[in-house]
């Protein structure tokens, strides 16, 4: 079946072709991508090579990836009469002959656009392999919107622990995601209620205590171990490092920042050493230990009206959380949720 095709190249010999010092090109998500591109290469009976794009080959056929300032690119492009992709996220596929051999070039303004292009050939290898290499004209794609976001909430410790920690499940899930352009992932907690009462399942409402242990505060989740806590701060930081190798952003949504159960006995999980009078600088101290133990987080979701659990007009309170983005030591997007007074 296909495998014992690809072993034999059945379909011919592809070379994926690149130069050295392109910072395009050698990208993380470009790697990735291009080695996406050579699964399906190899499942629908190619056999590939990788090589530097000038030294000489004896392949069916080569693809060229670089960045679409490059000199070759600039030149292929001109030569077709294509645009040159310059926006962010922008690509451009086309067929040209480079040294006498047959060649796809495939580029991008950037490493997402270029990503995007060689997933997309993958795409058109996996559903028409004998086609899939033939580009009849040049293709040149530019993104109509900037934010692209698709969001995952974590609500019930029963329900959504399993995915949490699935580390097989990510990288597959982020890959699909990366094919179908998204740019943005947003994983957000305490979003699945709206008022703290009648809670029984508190599991990283209130997300900080169930993250970490901010220095100079002893406030912790009751029934929470320090392992498990530990573990969810590393899970978090690997779910961050598989957006970014994907080209994805990742962005934490934190809508709850209440910490007082109202109505609720049995719940299993309690927040213990937070007063209303440390209440803000604690949460300022929080949120800088978690954007510098995960660097991978460019943006964060605050729910800021009433049913994040602070009353409306709470602006000294918001002011002081605020400052500990700006303390983490890089730049970081605010996204903020908002209505009533």
């Amino acid at each position: 079946g296909p495998l014992v095709s690809a072993q034999a190249g059945g379909l011919g010999v592809v070379s994926l072709a690149m130069e050295p010092g392109d910072p395009i090109a050698s990208s993380a998500p470009v790697q990735w991508a291009i080695g996406a591109l050579e699964q399906a290469l190899a499942a629908a009976g190619y056999a590939t090579e990788r090589t530097l794009a000038r030294k000489s080959r004896k392949s069916d056929i080569a693809i060229f990836v670089c960045g679409s300032a490059t000199p070759m690119a600039l030149a292929a492009l001109k030569q077709a009469g294509a645009s040159v992709p310059v926006e962010p996220e922008s690509l451009a596929l086309l067929e040209t002959t480079i040294a006498g051999q047959r060649t796809i070039l495939a580029c991008g303004a950037d490493a997402r656009g270029l990503m995007y292009a060689l997933l997309d050939l993958a795409d058109r290898v996996r559903h028409s392999p004998r086609t899939a290499l033939k580009i009849a004209g040049p293709i040149v794609e530019r993104p109509a919107n900037p934010v692209r976001s698709i969001m995952r909430q974590f609500i019930s410790e029963l329900y959504d622990k399993p995915w949490f920690y699935d580390r097989e499940m990510w990288p597959q899930y982020f890959a699909m995601l990366a094919a179908q352009r998204f740019n943005r992932f947003n994983l957000s907690f305490g979003l699945g209620y709206d008022l703290l009462q009648e809670i029984d399942d508190f599991y990283c409402v209130f997300l900080y205590p169930f993250l970490l242990a901010v220095p100079g505060y002893d406030v912790r989740a009751t029934n929470l171990s320090d392992a498990e806590r530990d573990r969810n701060l590393e899970t978090l930081r690997f779910i961050g490092e598989q957006a970014v190798a994907h080209g994805i952003e990742f962005q934490l949504g934190i809508w709850m920042h209440g910490y007082e159960l109202h109505n609720r006995p049995k719940a299993k999980y309690l927040i213990e050493g937070l007063t209303p009078a440390t209440h803000a600088a604690y949460c300022r101290g929080a949120i800088t230990a978690v954007l510098q133990a995960v660097p991978t987080i460019s943006s964060v979701t605050f729910r800021i009206h009433g049913e994040s659990g602070v009353a409306e007009g709470s602006y000294n309170f918001w002011k002081t959380v605020f400052d500990g983005v700006a303390r983490c030591g890089r730049k970081v997007e605010i996204d903020l949720h908002a209505k009533g007074s």
